[in-house]
């Protein structure tokens, strides 16, 4: 009996041996497998703490370009605008400047208008004027108009006779004047 308590201490030892191992390998087990989770967990948060350090700079550069580009589009934009309002500025001074210079005009053409005016009364003064002579130098000479034409173009063209006869005779003098020193010299040369 003694072997059998012995074979069943050694038994119940053993299988307590075996409960002992298993529950201390369950544990340990456990153990790893609390280690590994909270390794995991822990490659895990390091993991997304890096994706999302690279998703935000990466949406940093991404950002940094698009103000780049949007800030490009506003100075294009501005620099658009300036130039647009000095030619609106620019087009504004041509537009008073023909303005002004139309109401110049204007006021010139009336000037003219008034100008024309007066000058068409004085010349149909000046022909009434005229008439009123012709009639008295009719009556006063006693010849007609188409009389004292005849008269005036005669005498016009006996002073013009006159006047080209005196031409005529002072070049015929200056040619004979010349031509005598042209032969004057002519002589002295030849002897």
């Amino acid at each position: 009996m003694q072997i059998l308590i012995c074979s069943l201490i050694g038994v119940a030892g053993l299988a307590l041996g075996v409960i002992l191992s298993t529950t201390i390998l369950r544990k340990k087990l456990e153990e790893k497998g609390r280690r590994t989770l909270e390794e995991a967990q822990e490659k895990s948060e390091i993991l997304k703490k890096e994706k999302l350090l690279q998703a935000k700079e990466h949406f940093l550069k991404l950002k940094t370009e698009h103000d780049q580009v949007v800030n490009e589009k506003n100075a294009n934009i501005l620099r658009n605008e300036n130039r647009l309002k000095q030619k609106e500025t620019s087009l504004n001074q041509k537009l008073e400047e023909n303005n002004r210079k139309e109401k110049e005009l204007v006021l010139i053409r009336k000037n003219l208008t008034t100008q024309l005016e007066i000058l068409e009364k004085k010349q149909q003064e000046v022909d009434k004027s005229l008439q009123r002579q012709r009639e008295q130098l009719e009556n006063i000479s006693g010849l007609s108009t188409e009389e004292a034409k005849a008269q005036l173009v005669e005498s016009l063209k006996d002073d013009a006779r006159a006047e080209a006869m005196t031409h005529i005779q002072e070049i015929m003098d200056e040619a004979k004047l010349t031509a005598n020193q042209e032969a004057k010299k002519i002589i002295v040369e030849t002897i």
